[in-house]
């Protein structure tokens, strides 16, 4: 296309090599290029979801802190009875509220009960004296 677009304006200016001087064709290239990418970043928008304000994840992380075991959707629930505009959905919430790990229970880990069960073995094997 820009072989063309030199092609055609060589023919209409007989004096066209004189201009080159300043500006060559790979000049004019690279400033259509920067051009070109300038219009289509202001020309498209940005998708996916909207931001989410930092008074609201701000409000999150207080009903979060002020009762820890509520759910996301929970927290969803109280903010859109405190009739919060932009509230989040409970997925995007649970992004900014901590991970809540619970405290070990009584019950064996798989290497304990592996590690039992080759105790009793080996004490089995020993006893039969193989």
């Amino acid at each position: 296309m820009f072989r063309q677009l030199w092609v055609i304006l060589s023919r209409v200016f007989d004096n066209w090599k004189s201009s080159l001087v300043i500006i060559k064709p790979e000049t004019v290239m690279g400033l259509h290029r920067t051009a070109f990418k300038a219009y289509w970043r202001t020309k498209c928008k940005r998708s996916g979801r909207p931001r989410i304000s930092a008074k609201t994840i701000a409000l999150i992380k207080r009903i979060h802190k002020e009762n820890p075991l509520l759910s996301p959707e929970k927290i969803h629930e109280q903010l859109l009875s405190l009739n919060v505009t932009d509230a989040p959905c409970p997925n995007t919430i649970a992004k900014y509220i901590p991970d809540i790990r619970k405290a070990p229970t009584d019950k064996q880990r798989q290497a304990d009960w592996v590690n039992n069960k080759l105790e009793r073995l080996h004490l089995m094997a020993k006893h039969l004296d193989i």
